[in-house]
């Protein structure tokens, strides 16, 4: 170590740059692979508790699958930040639905572009894919209500929108 004007200054050898070089090129590397997308994103869930835990829903329930994702999805490469964040649950009730229809149907409410999830049935799947990335008119949609319910662990309320359709119930919920 050389002192120039009292300030310490620090000479690398070459073969330290180059290993310094080499550690910060490895580093960089495994921060972009990280883990693959898929070992990231959410699944969906069978856990009707854990459902019961996240959302006020105003009926005891049978069967539910429902997946919480974020808009845009992230699938790789650099992270951005999440715009929405969506609930989407396909239910089953094993009580009265009258909670999830009593909202009105004269609004018009936006469908976020990854909201057709491959696991929702066939019916709730096209009209999702039908409407993304717009605003589906509930009115025309056939069985739809304006659906509000609360974030159980803040009371944070929350908005979208429930169809019944077959026995089922869809649950469109814009989180944030």
């Amino acid at each position: 170590m050389k002192r120039v004007h009292n300030h310490p200054v620090y000479l690398l050898r070459p073969a330290k740059t180059g290993l310094t070089v080499g550690i910060l090129l490895a580093a960089a590397g495994l921060c972009v692979s990280g883990c693959s997308p898929q070992d990231k994103k959410l699944k969906a869930s069978d856990d009707i508790k854990a459902l019961q835990q996240l959302v006020d829903l105003p009926a005891d329930l049978k069967s539910a699958r429902w997946e919480m994702f974020g808009t845009p999805e992230y699938d790789g490469g650099v992270p951005g930040h999440t715009d929405y964040m969506t609930l989407v649950a396909e239910i089953e009730p094993l009580t009265h639905t009258d909670g999830f229809t009593r909202g009105t149907n004269d609004k018009l409410i936006y469908i976020v572009p990854e909201a057709a999830r491959p696991w929702l049935s066939n019916q709730f799947r096209t009209m999702l894919e039908k409407n993304r990335n717009a605003n589906i008119n509930l009115t025309t949609a056939g069985g739809c209500h304006e659906y509000d319910t609360e974030i159980k662990g803040s009371g944070r309320k929350v908005s979208g929108f429930s169809c019944k359709k077959s026995g089922k119930i869809l649950v469109y919920l814009s989180i944030f």
